[in-house]
């Protein structure tokens, strides 16, 4: 077998155990969660209290093109999740899987966008330096949009150049759906217009006279394609004079249900210059960092042949200073342009390395290798890294999934109710949600499930993101009396209930966070669980304690049974 073919397969191999290997570790702590909980049902729901959506205001109605995308994001991540999750189940492995199928396509478009600019020796060392490195490895372990956004913007790129090179129609069509899919996936991808549109002028102006309206149909396919989310946003406008929360946003709209924009508090622009090379830092290795550097400096000169690639990287390096903000997430998308870097100066040394200097590049690239894939592991595999931030693991990586013990708790109460359904149901406050517990009643009966009468009250401190994925997500979804402790006290009041171990159910839970995991902010936080947890004690009912992997307490959890 072909040695070339050999090292593919051992980067494929390479790329999949670190992308899927473990997917279900790292509590869920980022806006992966935003995206899952709506996907479970494909309901644009998710407790928001800054930011609500159409499916509140316009409740008991809901209009047919509420079904076509959501209040802030396009569809295709969610309906991706969605699918993956009634394959797989409602887990975290559930709604992550999709990331990973598209980190690994990134991999394989890499190779070929590589191969297409430079030849095979380079799409071989880029698809291996994006194999490897940390930050594609997290961005392809974590339930957020960029996986498939950036897959997308490589496809997109990737089919482009092959237009350009071969300017048959089904070209231009293949160019229009990358084009259509990039959209729905986020609105970040709208970039890839001016991106080609500036390489086309620059460097191909025979090609864009001569099949300008080719060009034309490829973009009109994506806008096709993009339809339904046009068509919400029609609906949107008619029904309320506003655009849904991006377009709004971006249109100097102001609609009263979103009088605060959560996520565009991104600092001025000074700011976000000082701290992209330190976020940048904090999400990479330093060797991939280097390399990547050495490569970016070797195509600024090569700069006709690799034009593309440096207009991409300019382009959304820019939009993430001056628009979006240099996050985690979004840094990512610059990582397979890094790649192609790294894959351009490793193959310059590959190909004038002779004798014993070949002997040691060779010997370098697979050391080079072996700590990539350690530093990978350990900045998001590895339960809890080792070592030192930058020099053994990627702190900013880590921060996005770290495993503070949220997950045993999620362990936890998947088994109490395994196999049980509930008795007893609390009255949900909008009609929608109704629809869904009534559903989800059903589903239950006709598959047979235990009756079980139980109430769940947690901490009302607890971390919102992973409260929702947790615990609103079994309340939403599954018709379980889940509530927070003021909501259960409420409850009590209204209902003429003095005792909280006899509110009309027979099995209490009580979940009591402790410091030991992240929770609300300190403005957002009440003393309600601290004084809830003292009546407990005086009642003599004594906590269950559940810890994390490093043995710590993580949540105390109550519990109160029927007397056998």
């Amino acid at each position: 077998m072909d040695s070339k073919k050999i090292i593919f397969a051992v980067i494929i191999l390479s790329a999949i155990f670190l992308r899927l290997y473990a997917l279900g570790r790292g509590d869920t702590l980022t806006d992966e969660v935003l995206i899952s909980f709506r996907a479970v049902g494909m309901l644009d729901f998710d407790e928001a209290e800054d930011q609500t959506t159409p499916l509140e205001w316009l409740d008991p109605v809901r209009p047919w093109w509420t079904h076509l995308s959501f209040h802030d994001h396009p569809p295709l991540a969610f309906l991706a999740q969605y699918l993956s999750m009634n394959i797989l189940g409602e887990t975290t492995t559930g709604f992550r899987f999709p990331s990973v199928l598209a980190g690994l396509g990134t991999l394989v478009l890499t190779w070929f966008i590589g191969k297409e600019l430079g030849g095979k020796r380079i799409g071989l060392f880029a698809a291996g330096a994006l194999a490897l490195t940390t930050n594609h490895v997290y961005i392809s372990r974590i339930g957020l949009q960029e996986s498939l956004v950036i897959f997308w913007i490589t496809a997109t790129l990737f089919t482009y150049l092959r237009v350009v090179r071969s300017h048959s129609i089904s070209k231009f069509i293949y160019l229009g759906i990358c084009l259509g899919m990039a959209f729905l996936s986020k609105y970040t991808t709208f970039l890839l217009v001016p991106i080609m549109g500036a390489h086309l002028v620059w460097s191909h102006r025979d090609i864009l006279r001569k099949h300008w309206r080719q060009f034309l149909l490829s973009l009109g396919i994506g806008v096709l394609i993009f339809f339904p989310v046009l068509i919400y946003n029609a609906g949107l406008y008619f029904t309320y004079g506003h655009f849904d929360f991006q377009f709004s946003y971006l249109a100097g709209q102001h609609p009263p249900q979103w009088g605060v924009t959560p996520g565009k508090e991104v600092g001025t622009l000074a700011s976000r210059i000082m701290t992209f090379i330190p976020i940048l830092v904090s999400v990479n290795s330093p060797l991939f960092l280097l390399i990547a550097l050495a490569g970016g400096v070797l195509m600024s000169v090569r700069w006709r042949q690799f034009l593309l690639i440096n207009l991409a990287f300019l382009f959304y390096a820019l939009f993430i200073i001056v628009i979006l903000g240099p996050s985690h997430r979004f840094l990512s998308m610059l990582t397979p342009f890094f790649a192609v870097a790294s894959g351009v100066w490793l193959a310059w040394f590959d190909e004038y390395m002779r004798g014993g200097w070949r002997r040691v590049f060779v010997l370098t690239i697979c050391f080079a290798s072996v700590f990539e894939v350690l530093y990978a592991y350990n900045s998001q595999i590895k339960y809890y890294p080792v070592g030192s931030p930058v020099t053994a693991y990627a702190k900013g990586a880590r921060s996005e999934n770290f495993n503070w013990g949220y997950n045993e708790l999620g362990e936890y109460i998947e088994r109490e109710l395994e196999g049980k359904r509930p008795a007893k149901v609390f009255t949900m406050r909008y009609k929608f949600l109704e629809d869904v517990h009534e559903g989800a009643l059903r589903r239950q009966e006709l598959q047979r499930l235990t009756p079980y009468s139980a109430v769940v009250v947690y901490d009302y401190n607890i971390y919102n993101v992973a409260q929702l994925w947790l615990l609103d997500r079994l309340n939403i979804y599954h018709a379980w009396p889940v509530v927070s402790i003021p909501q259960y006290v409420a409850f009590m009041r209204a209902q003429g209930y003095t005792n909280p171990l006899n509110t009309g159910f027979e099995n209490y839970y009580f979940i009591i966070a402790t410091d030991a995991v992240p929770q609300k902010g300190l403005e957002r936080r009440t003393n309600d669980a601290a004084l809830f947890e003292a009546e407990l004690r005086r009642l003599e009912v004594m906590p269950l304690p559940i810890t994390n992997k490093r043995g710590e307490e993580v949540f105390r959890v109550y519990t109160v049974r029927p007397r056998s």
